[in-house]
């Protein structure tokens, strides 16, 4: 979820409370230009065939993944 998006305002306006609750599990939202940040470095640093890059707190992914 990316704060300032319409996703982001959609999915709250549906379930108020849902961009708290992310924040919370999550620890912290990137906005646009931090995203935007994020992918552009991707672009000059991509990552191996077949992995994924994942932006943030990867721990709440990963506690997931391994269930």
């Amino acid at each position: 979820m990316i704060e300032g998006t319409i996703t982001a305002t959609l999915l709250e306006r549906a379930a108020p409370g849902a961009i708290d609750a992310r924040k919370e599990a999550a620890g912290k939202l990137y906005n646009v230009s931090e995203f935007a940040a994020e992918v552009a470095q991707a672009a000059v640093d991509p990552v191996p065939a077949g992995h994924t890059r994942l932006v943030g707190d990867v721990s709440y992914f990963t506690e997931y993944a391994a269930e």
